[in-house]
């Protein structure tokens, strides 16, 4: 099962979570038939978008984060809900490149550097919030932390991993984020800093490990609290229907006209709806 923990440690002054999404990111692979670079670009912003849907306080509360960095990869497009519902969308899922200098997927390559990290959250406002940072690596996580710091005036630190199998499924993905509390001290930082060289393989720690034992590995006993992570797409045979009546009577009838009935596919889970004139009765009489 795939889950978020968190909770704080270090005398209370530093916020920390832990989640595993293998499961999550498995399910975007077969969604979207992702290639190995592209599952490791897209299951990282999966991963970073369930943990920042952890801000979300209200049922309706939803954000959505767009990462394009002008890369051949194009946007990936994730969106979470407060139930950390997850679902995710991205132009080129086939677009694969030779392993980087390190040996490893060059996803730096496919999101590119040339771009934004973009933020828009949904809460019940009139307006919704909307925040943006420049890409500053393309790896993913670290353009998550430098939105947390440029956008929410948040310091974090943020490792995101993913590990690609031979034949293209998911063996490992999760993350680990700490945030320091307005209080914290130095020496509540340096309790942080010196775990951080071990999250530079964080993608193995989730290979054979759930959430809580990768969690105990890293801080020892430590009360937290656990959340269920998934993916979630919520579209519907009725949402899409009042999406192609709002393009007007005549076009509706032309597509009709010419194609006999009116095909719309769901970005995000593949699913697609057809629908015929008996659909488009009320828009369509006379």
């Amino acid at each position: 099962m795939d889950e978020l923990l968190r909770g704080v440690c270090f005398d209370g002054k530093i916020a920390f979570a832990v989640l595993k999404t293998t499961q999550t990111v498995n399910r975007a692979i077969q969604i979207h038939a992702l290639s190995p670079t592209a599952a490791a670009a897209v299951g990282r912003t999966l991963t970073g978008t369930a943990f920042m849907a952890t801000s979300l306080k209200n049922e309706r509360d939803a954000l959505t984060v767009t990462v394009a960095g002008g890369g051949p990869i194009g946007r990936i497009i994730a969106c979470a809900n407060s139930s950390l519902e997850v679902r995710v969308t991205v132009d080129n899922p086939a677009v694969d490149l030779p392993p980087n200098a390190l040996g490893k997927l060059d996803v730096r390559g496919a999101v590119g550097t040339q771009g934004k990290i973009t933020v828009v959250k949904s809460l019940g406002l009139k307006e919704p919030y909307v925040g943006s940072c420049n890409i500053v690596s393309g790896e993913i996580a670290q353009d998550f932390a430098a939105y947390y710091t440029y956008s929410e005036q948040q310091p974090t630190a943020i490792a995101l991993g993913v590990l690609v199998n031979k034949d293209g499924t998911c063996h490992g993905a999760g993350g680990v984020v700490f945030q320091p509390m307005p209080d914290a001290e130095d020496e509540h930082i340096k309790k942080v800093e010196e775990l951080l060289p071990r999250l530079s393989k964080v993608s193995s720690m989730f290979e054979n490990m759930s959430a809580k034992e990768v969690l105990f590995d890293l801080l020892g006993e430590i009360s937290y609290e656990a959340y269920p992570v998934s993916y979630v797409c919520p579209c519907s045979r009725e949402h899409f229907i009042r999406g192609v009546a709002t393009l007007g009577k005549q076009e509706v009838e032309t597509m009709l006209i010419e194609d006999g009935e009116i095909r719309v596919t769901c970005d995000f889970c593949r699913q697609e709806y057809v629908y015929g004139r008996e659909d488009f009765q009320t828009l369509l009489k006379d």
